[in-house]
């Protein structure tokens, strides 16, 4: 891992974890300038704009959370 940016590997590793549910697929990775990037599937919003727009969350969607992130290890 030595010389490679925490983006990089994070790309190395979604590349070797491909298949796996849950996970997004890594579809680029590269550098402009100082800046890396990386291109990933977007697997929809993110739990903190939900729980925003909600203000929060009954208990049957925090069971279901709890039971997708227990299985998807």
């Amino acid at each position: 891992m030595e010389g490679r940016s925490f983006v990089e590997s994070e790309y190395q590793t979604l590349k070797e974890l491909i298949g796996i549910t849950g996970l997004p697929r890594a579809h680029w990775f590269g550098r402009e300038s100082n800046y890396d990037a990386l291109v990933i599937d977007l697997l929809g919003p993110p739990l903190h704009q939900l729980l925003q727009q909600h203000k929060t969350f009954c208990i049957s969607t925090v069971a279901y959370l709890a039971h997708q992130l227990v299985h998807s290890y």
